[in-house]
């Protein structure tokens, strides 16, 4: 893709299209106006004969940046092409079935894609393409679903933030409290979900979800591009930076009888960053909170374990397509077992879809 720069010098409204008639593009610009047009590589080609001989009559000044611009955001494309097919393999990923894991931050080139079938599991890393990316599959970077009495797992440790870890089920006890996030956006609400009770012993609390006053939130670049937030020191002239962190985790579900345990709270979704110069979403990408689980056991009663709150999902395009789904949802309720009171669904993470530039 290349960004061209075009001032109209004139008091009119000058109006471009490719003389060639090759690609559909037309672009207005009014009279005085600065506009910045994301054009392919060929309609810049063919556009450029028509700009120069207006430049030349004194009606408009234009430029073009092929790649510095959007490599600032969308990266330099150095791990070229990536086609996730479940057969190709990269040295920044492992792959196992039809599931890619990342292990490292990705730089891909243009025409990188997920096929039908196939999952890219961000697994806390960050995705960039310099070009268009299709996502025909899955990418994600979920939160832990728990397991009996076992509480979800905090997301993976790659280089953003992390979904914060559930509490247990317990057996002839309450349960334990979802895990607090503190590290947040101030315009998102990921709390967990609630532990349900068994019999006289309570369900833990779901994770609270404090949001920060640092930048707003998300509607900035920065926290956007890099899942960092900063803030000035009190003395000034430094600066505080802060990860963004996922969900909170779920509460675990109490018991009342020692053959009966809770189910687990599910883990906090994690924190998604995927850019790309053009991103054609036919799939589905998502941070989904981890779900709670279903009580076990006979001779008492057990409360189902909290869902997680969901995660944070932040992506840039220069243009984006597709009937694809971006999902940041709360994870599910585990069931009570007897007369033990189910869990409670977490509540949705957050995102994000911008337009750069």
């Amino acid at each position: 893709m290349v960004t061209l720069i075009i001032t109209n010098k004139t008091t009119s409204q000058i109006v471009l299209q490719d003389p060639s008639g090759l690609t559909p593009f037309t672009a207005r610009v009014a009279g005085g106006a600065l506009v910045m047009l994301t054009v392919t590589q060929q309609q810049a080609d063919n556009l450029a004969p028509v700009l120069d001989q207006a430049q030349a009559a004194n009606f408009l000044t234009w430029s073009a940046d092929p790649a510095n611009a959007a490599s600032i955001v969308f990266g330099s494309g150095d791990h070229g092409v990536a086609v996730f097919d479940g057969t190709n393999t990269f040295p920044f990923a492992t792959l196992l079935g039809s599931v890619y894991t990342l292990t490292t931050d990705i730089f891909i080139a243009d025409g990188s894609r997920t096929m039908p079938g196939i999952t890219v599991y961000a697994a806390g890393y960050k995705g960039f393409c310099s070009g268009q990316y299709i996502n025909d599959g899955v990418i994600h970077n979920n939160g832990k679903n728990a397991v009996g009495g076992t509480a979800g797992a905090a997301s993976a440790i790659g280089t953003t933030g992390v979904g914060v870890a559930g509490g247990a089920g317990r057996a002839n006890n309450t349960g334990l409290a979802g895990s607090n996030q503190s590290n947040t956006l101030g315009d998102a609400s990921a709390a967990g979900g609630a532990g349900g009770a068994g019999g006289v012993n309570a369900g833990g609390a779901g994770g609270t979800y404090t949001p920060s006053a640092i930048n707003g939130g998300g509607n900035f670049l920065t926290p956007t591009l890099t899942g960092f937030q900063f803030s000035a020191s009190a003395g000034g002239n430094q600066a505080t930076v802060t990860i963004i962190g996922g969900g909170a985790g779920g509460g675990g579900g109490g018991s009342d009888n020692a053959g009966v345990t809770g189910g687990g709270g599910g883990g906090g979704g994690g924190v998604l960053l995927w850019h790309a110069d053009v991103l054609i979403n036919n799939g589905v990408i998502e941070c989904l909170g981890g779900n709670g689980a279903n009580a076990t056991g006979a001779g008492g009663n057990g409360g189902g374990g909290g869902g997680a709150g969901g995660g944070i999902l932040e992506s840039l395009a220069s243009a984006r397509a597709g009937s694809g789904l971006y999902l940041v949802t709360g994870g599910l309720r585990g069931l009570g077992l007897g007369t033990g009171i189910n869990g409670t669904q977490g509540n949705n993470g957050h995102k994000n879809l911008f337009r750069f530039p």
